[in-house]
């Protein structure tokens, strides 16, 4: 419930009507604009659901590990891997009180790729840094996301060229309206030296 209340501040819950994905809650999300109305966006995200209670890690487990890990199913792990769209796996800390999140498909690629499929054992330990908290940040990265995603497929561009115009959209626009502006822009080039090498 405590979950449900915060994601529903970014969007609609959507949910299976019977557990057969291994997703226990997804979002589609939807962002605000200036009127104040909201509009839907073309990203959806699924997370699974896991939690540690105060008996299993204390606070004081939890100030001195850098991680905790979740013992998940190989087979859920493949599925989340070929799905559409991203799943991250959430743990609940009760000891805390905080939400740790992971895009577990992201994992799932760097860790494995596609050795994942011809795992020999039934369950992988998945750390989760207890510095990823899921807060507002990790939302609006996600939804983010999903945006740059979303442009690289109806813009036909890599999605990577789509998040660094998105990070710095500001930027291109003032440059790019400058004159029309009537305004100058200035820039200092650094030519960086050293006794190994230049930059």
């Amino acid at each position: 419930g405590k979950f449900q209340a915060k994601a529903a501040e970014y969007g609609v819950i959507v949910r299976y009507e019977r557990d057969r994905a291994a997703r226990d809650i997804g979002i589609h999300f939807f962002r605000k604009k200036r009127s104040g109305d909201e509009e839907a966006t073309g990203s959806l995200v699924w997370f699974q659901m896991k939690g540690l209670r105060s008996t299993t890690m204390t606070r004081e487990d939890f100030e001195k590990s850098t991680s905790v890990s979740v013992k998940i199913e190989v087979e859920d792990l493949c599925l989340w891997y070929r799905a559409n769209g991203p799943t991250y796996l959430v743990v609940y800390v009760e000891s805390v009180d905080v939400f740790l999140v992971l895009n577990v498909v992201a994992f799932i690629a760097e860790r494995f790729g596609a050795d994942i499929f011809s795992l020999d054992q039934k369950t992988v330990n998945i750390p989760v840094s207890t510095k990823s908290i899921l807060d507002d940040q990790a939302f609006e990265l996600m939804i983010r996301q999903g945006a740059a995603e979303e442009w690289a497929r109806i813009l036909r561009f890599d999605a990577q060229d789509v998040r660094l115009a998105q990070r710095d959209y500001r930027l291109i626009w003032r440059l790019g309206t400058a004159q029309t502006r009537s305004v100058e822009y200035r820039v200092d080039v650094k030519d960086w030296q050293s006794k190994i090498r230049g930059e």
